[in-house]
């Protein structure tokens, strides 16, 4: 007689939206927001000897604005440096700074405010902010800050499964903003992280931590409805339902499209879900600009995200950076 095995079936869409949700805190240690790098007396990274609550506190008055290298912003000295090239590491972080803004549309210069020292498998001791704060930065090395102060929200997405609850206040100052729930007793054991406690850093980068929005974003207890979503299901494989709009004027074309552009313009207006790819130059930009003007022309919604900020685009495997952390906060 021959026996039934059960199978589960799994929903190609749903297993997609959760694979997504897991990479953005699947994270490598080369993310600044989990793990800064170490002060260094060359390139766009820069420490400063000044306490974060006093740096907060300056920031906060009106007009605020300081100058790199100057009391009271001191470059400290583990990033201490010649004039000439702290302002090439100046204009270097502008530049790369526009380029990404550019490029992906995020603003990424931003100073981390108090961090937090934690313990890897292999006993390196490593720093997270604790908080960024947008800023604007001059070739003439002049800092403002440029919105508000925000708790780093990846950093305890990315504790969380070795059992370590991090939570950052941003009603207090950073020495006072830090809670930890986590066993952090050492040796650090296999399949955990140690919590080691506060550290008085501040540090000028390049920092993206959008990640943990997105995050929030793919999160399926909240919105069990994304499965249904029709660009979500495209990327996982399945077929975009039959489109039931169907316009009755002819295409606008703001720019040159050729036949494949004019395509995804069609099923833009009709409704449908699809994925707009292809290498760079062949037209993408340009056809988004003709999708956005043929909707607002047909008076209909659209949602389109760019491929800079897919979720996949974002997958850094921990297991593929480093070995796999061993330490205090057990994983579960």
């Amino acid at each position: 007689m021959q026996h039934a095995e059960a199978v589960e079936i799994t929903d190609p869409v749903v297993s997609f939206v959760s694979d997504a949700h897991q990479a953005l805190t699947d994270l490598g240690l080369r993310n600044k927001m989990v793990s800064l790098p170490a002060p260094a007396k060359r390139g766009r990274s820069i420490d400063f000897a000044i306490d974060p609550d006093d740096l907060v506190d300056l920031f906060s008055r009106p007009d605020a604005t300081l100058r790199i290298g100057e009391d009271p912003l001191r470059i400290a000295s583990g990033s201490q440096r010649t004039p000439a090239d702290l302002r090439r590491a100046i204009v270097n972080l502008i530049a790369d700074a526009e380029t990404i803004a550019s490029e992906q549309g995020i603003e990424t210069r931003r100073l981390a405010i108090g961090a937090i020292a934690w313990k890897d498998a292999e006993n390196a001791i490593r720093t997270a902010p604790l908080f960024t704060m947008p800023v604007t930065v001059t070739s003439d090395l002049v800092i403002a800050p440029a919105g508000p102060l925000e708790p780093n929200e990846t950093f305890p997405l990315f504790a969380t499964p070795f059992g370590c609850t991090v939570g950052i206040d941003p009603t207090k100052p950073p020495f006072r903003a830090r809670s930890v729930k986590a066993h952090t007793v050492e040796p650090v054991k296999a399949g955990g992280i140690a919590i080691l406690g506060y550290d008085p850093r501040v540090n000028l980068n390049l920092y993206a931590g959008k990640s943990a929005a997105m995050h929030r974003a793919l999160n399926l207890s909240a919105r069990p409805y994304l499965t249904e979503v029709g660009a979500l299901k495209i990327l996982a494989g399945g077929v975009s339902a039959p489109s039931r709009i169907r316009p009755e004027t002819l295409n606008l074309h703001l720019v040159h499209a050729d036949l494949s552009q004019d395509e995804a313009i069609t099923a833009a207006r009709a409704g449908e879900s699809f994925v707009l790819q292809g290498p760079p130059g062949t037209g993408k930009s340009q056809t988004i600009v003709n999708i956005v003007a043929n909707l607002l022309n047909d008076e209909a919604g659209s949602c389109l995200s760019r491929e800079d900020s897919c979720p996949g685009n974002h997958r850094r495997p921990l297991a593929e950076k480093r070995r796999e952390p061993a330490s205090s906060c057990p994983a579960h």
